[in-house]
C-alpha cells in the first residue's frame, strides 16, 4: 500500500513538472557505471554495475531544473561458492538540479525514485528479502557541465531490498542530450 501511494505521488509530481517550461533540447540519455556500498557491495561481490537512463529537463528558474527520469541498473551475475546471483532495478524518479551561482558549470542533484528491484539466485534466496520488491530510493550528487550537450555526474543512491537489507551505491555517469 505504501509503495502504491509513493508511486502515485511521484506520478503527480511528474505531471505537475510537465507544465513547466521545457529546456530547448529536453531529452537526454545517461550512461553510468556504479558499485555497491556496504551490504550491497557484499551482495554484488564488488562487481561493477551498469545503468542507462532517459531524462527530461524542465526549467524552474535560471539555474534550477526538475529532471524526470527513468533508469535501468544491472549488476552482472556473480557466483558465491555454488550460488549464482544477479540483480537489477528499474527506477522512475525526479531530481532537483541547482547550478552553483553565476554561470558556474558545477551543479548539485537531489532526487527520489520508485525503485523496482529484481533479483535471481540459484540454490538460495537473496539475503533478508524477496527477490522482487519495490522500494523508495533517494539520491544525492554533483555534476559538471562540459558544454550544452554533455555533463558528468557522480551520484549516491540509497534504497533497500527489505527493512533488514539496505542498499547503497555510488555511480559515475555521462549525460548527452539529443
Amino acid at each position: 500500500m505504501k509503495s502504491g501511494f509513493r508511486l502515485a505521488l511521484l506520478c503527480c509530481l511528474l505531471v505537475l513538472g510537465s507544465g513547466l517550461r521545457a529546456d530547448d533540447d529536453t531529452y537526454r540519455f545517461q550512461a553510468q557505471i556504479c558499485t555497491g556500498l556496504g551490504d550491497q557491495k557484499e551482495l554484488t561481490s564488488s562487481r561493477i554495475g551498469y545503468s542507462f537512463g532517459m531524462h527530461g529537463l524542465y526549467l524552474l528558474q535560471p539555474g534550477e531544473f526538475i529532471r524526470p527520469r527513468v533508469d535501468v541498473t544491472v549488476y552482472p551475475e556473480i557466483t558465491w561458492a555454488t550460488v549464482q546471483t544477479s540483480g537489477s532495478n528499474l527506477s522512475f524518479g525526479a531530481d532537483f538540479i541547482q547550478y552553483f551561482g553565476g554561470g558556474s558549470p558545477w551543479f548539485g542533484v537531489a532526487g527520489v525514485a520508485e525503485m523496482i528491484w529484481s533479483g535471481s539466485t540459484a540454490n538460495r534466496p537473496i539475503p533478508a528479502g524477496p527477490a522482487d520488491t519495490t522500494r523508495l530510493g533517494i539520491n544525492l550528487g554533483m555534476g559538471y557541465k562540459i558544454n550544452e550537450g554533455v555533463t558528468y555526474e557522480i551520484r549516491y543512491t540509497r534504497s533497500s531490498l527489505s527493512k533488514a537489507f539496505p542498499t547503497a551505491s555510488i555511480g559515475l555517469g555521462v549525460t548527452v542530450k539529443f
